[in-house]
């Protein structure tokens, strides 16, 4: 598996095929698409970059937004020499490719917009501020922790303690400056960003696909996007929050794989 540093976003290659982008949320790097990056690969040429300010890649400018990450997502094709790929974002990720549909749409092949939103809800401005408080006072990272993932798993998520035991030990392995800086970072992005008059500019076929219990990105939000952007399709997997590629990525992969696939035979 290649891995690349250029002077732009870190990445990393797997497999060949068709080019697919993978662009991840908020505060994380490209290992959290690990899962659908190993079923993709399989027909696609997938390339994972970590945003800036998180994992190899740096922050750049002292601001960051959706439209410049959209930017760094088009430095990285013309790096690659890709004129124009598939783009999939989770979350952040997901109000990063809507922004590069937008402002490049001869850029981008099929669009899926995984747990994903036009603008934030209000619920979840206040979670947001709420972690940002408590990340600023003496509160354990522990317990933050635990908190965010109360807000993005599904109830059977928590059926499994191992699981719960797992995703708690991932997020406190990583260094702790370093993953504050990042969220800082990359949350104004989130915070600021608002696609909710441009979706119609969208004009790639979009899967838009989320979870039926995700409190933090809820249905009625996946509805706005489907109902606003011209040729675009809903699907909505029961049982499932936030975390899909994490919680259900055979689903997820079954789903963007046969949606980019109809209409190539």
């Amino acid at each position: 598996m290649p891995t690349t540093i250029t002077h732009t976003l870190y990445h990393k290659i797997q497999g060949e095929g068709e080019p697919i982008i993978l662009i991840g949320g908020l505060n994380v790097e490209h290992t959290f698409w690990t899962l659908v990056a190993n079923n993709l690969s399989e027909h696609y040429k997938v390339i994972m970059p970590d945003n800036r300010g998180v994992g190899g890649s740096p922050l750049f400018e002292p601001e960051c937004s959706t439209e410049l990450m959209a930017q760094d997502i088009i430095n990285l094709l013309d790096i690659q020499n890709i004129k124009k790929a598939h783009l999939m974002g989770h979350s952040l990720g997901g109000c990063i490719a809507q922004q590069v549909a937008i402002k490049y749409p001869d850029r981008v092949n099929k669009l899926i917009l995984c747990s994903t939103q036009a603008v934030l809800t209000n619920l979840k401005r206040f979670q947001i501020q709420t972690i940002l408080q408590m990340m600023q006072s003496n509160i354990s990272r522990e317990i933050i922790v635990k908190q965010a993932l109360a807000g993005i798993y599904s109830n059977n998520f928590f059926n499994n303690p191992d699981a719960v035991e797992k995703a708690v030990n991932f997020s406190l392995s990583k260094p702790v400056e370093q993953s504050r800086k990042s969220y800082f970072y990359q949350v104004n992005a989130l915070l600021n960003h608002d696609t909710s008059k441009k979706l119609n500019q969208i004009k790639s076929e979009t899967l838009i696909i989320g979870g039926e219990e995700d409190v933090s990105v809820p249905v009625s939000q996946m509805n706005f996007l489907s109902n606003n952007i011209l040729n675009a399709k809903l699907c909505l997997l029961p049982n499932m929050a936030h975390m899909l590629p994490i919680e259900n990525s055979t689903e997820l992969c079954q789903q963007v794989l046969t949606f980019l696939k109809k209409g190539t035979n």
